[in-house]
């Protein structure tokens, strides 16, 4: 009967991979490096989004403006493309663990959201600062950036370069201690195990 039960349970190869732990972090893994190639593929969009405008008429100003940004937008395709893979080895290279699998995997995951973000706002500020001054107004819209300020001139691109910078920093801040607080949670219920 033993046997007869065994042949049945075919899961069993199955489930004991998904408690390994090994199977969720290489398909995060995976996932991420997927995600790193959608970013280069959201970076062509986007700047193909920045120069359409330039089809309806040359404006000097807007191509320079265009100029900054799309050097900034390069800048930050690369950057969070590596913090992608960068994570996704971090996530590939964790420690086979018997008692918490995804909460290791998921502490790395809100770092690397809080780095992107913490990177997006910071550059996007300066780009959006610097097309202010040189065209007077944003050529891409960064979700967020209207509560900071609504205008032009001056004041406005001094205040996205400083908005965007302060804000990528403090959710920079925000998502490392969420993850911390999380790990922490992780060490708490490890000790009281034992």
């Amino acid at each position: 009967m033993d046997k007869f039960l065994e042949k049945f349970l075919i899961m069993r190869p199955f489930l004991k991979m998904i408690s390994d732990g090994k199977f969720f972090t290489k398909i995060f893994s995976w996932f991420l490096m997927i995600l790193a190639c959608l970013v280069l593929i959201g970076f062509l969009y986007s700047s193909y989004k920045l120069w359409y405008a330039l089809s309806f008429g040359f404006d000097i100003k807007l191509f320079f403006s265009n100029i900054f940004v799309e050097i900034i937008l390069i800048a930050l395709a690369v950057i969070i493309m590596n913090i992608l893979l960068i994570r996704a080895a971090d996530i590939a290279a964790l420690p086979r663990s018997k008692d918490y699998i995804i909460i290791p995997s998921f502490v790395i995951f809100l770092k690397m959201i809080g780095e992107i973000t913490g990177v997006f706002y910071a550059l996007m500020g300066v780009a959006a600062g610097i097309a202010i001054w040189i065209a007077g107004a944003v050529p891409l819209s960064v979700p967020g950036f209207r509560l900071f300020f609504s205008g032009g001139g001056f004041a406005g691109g001094l205040t996205a370069v400083i908005a965007g910078p302060l804000l990528g920093f403090l959710l920079l801040c925000l998502f490392y201690f969420i993850a911390e607080q999380v790990g922490v949670l992780m060490d708490i219920a490890r000790n009281t195990k034992r």
